[in-house]
């Protein structure tokens, strides 16, 4: 699933949805969705099955890398579920915005996340922010180009993003069968906070407020904040 709606929170703390906007999900060549040993579709006997439960993975504007494995967890979405449903539903394989994944990778990669791993423990929560923002600026950039005029619609899209993640985090650290280790939730959190002073920020147009810039060799930095 590629939904056109993304969930945020809002300046206001409310989670919201933000409907309509393009996916621009990048499938990197030789990508696959795989369902590996799947539970069996209900039948007498296993003899009599015809076939194996398929799991849903969920995406919202990721970068896979060529040759990524997407392993889908068995979860099914129903139609009561909500978008925040499907980010706290660990049976389910979410992508989230702006993440990069590479190899063999399940379950939920949280927003601005790098994942290279089926391990949740060996996640890099925040990564694309603070080593790779530029994936952040060409993802932007692409659909602000596909709504040309409406391009208004985006903002807050990646602030409400960050604070979604936060948010997440925040409930994660509360939770002791959390996926992610305490260090990891607290490292990823700093960096979230870190780029909620107004980097991110658009304009009623949807541009951004700040300019950003990129020397040779260099990553790229907002001119300020």
């Amino acid at each position: 699933m590629a939904p056109a709606d993304y969930p945020v929170v809002n300046a206001d703390g409310e989670e919201v949805l933000l409907r309509g906007l393009p996916n621009l999900t990048n499938i990197g060549a030789g990508t696959v969705f795989a369902n590996y040993s799947g539970k069996p579709k209900p039948a007498k006997s296993l003899d009599e099955s015809s076939g194996s439960l398929k799991g849903t993975a969920v995406a919202w504007g990721t970068f896979t890398a060529v040759n990524s494995v997407i392993v889908n967890r068995y979860g099914q979405p129903s139609a009561e579920d909500s978008l925040f449903d499907y980010l706290r539903n660990r049976e389910l394989t979410v992508l989230g915005f702006a993440s990069f994944v590479e190899r063999k990778v399940t379950g939920r990669v949280p927003a601005f996340a790098y994942s290279g791993s089926t391990s949740a423990r060996e996640m890099q929560l925040g990564w694309v922010l603070e080593r790779h923002p530029g994936i952040v600026l060409n993802l932007l950039k692409k659909m602000q180009k596909q709504l040309g005029s409406e391009a208004g619609r985006l903002q807050g899209l990646i602030e409400g993003t960050i604070r979604l993640e936060l948010k997440l985090m925040q409930e994660a650290l509360h939770d002791p069968s959390s996926p992610w280790t305490p260090e990891q939730l607290q490292e990823g959190s700093g960096v979230m906070k870190e780029h909620l002073d107004g980097r991110w920020r658009l304009d009623e147009s949807g541009q951004l407020l700040n300019s950003w810039s990129c020397a040779p060799g260099e990553r790229w930095q907002p001119s300020s904040s």
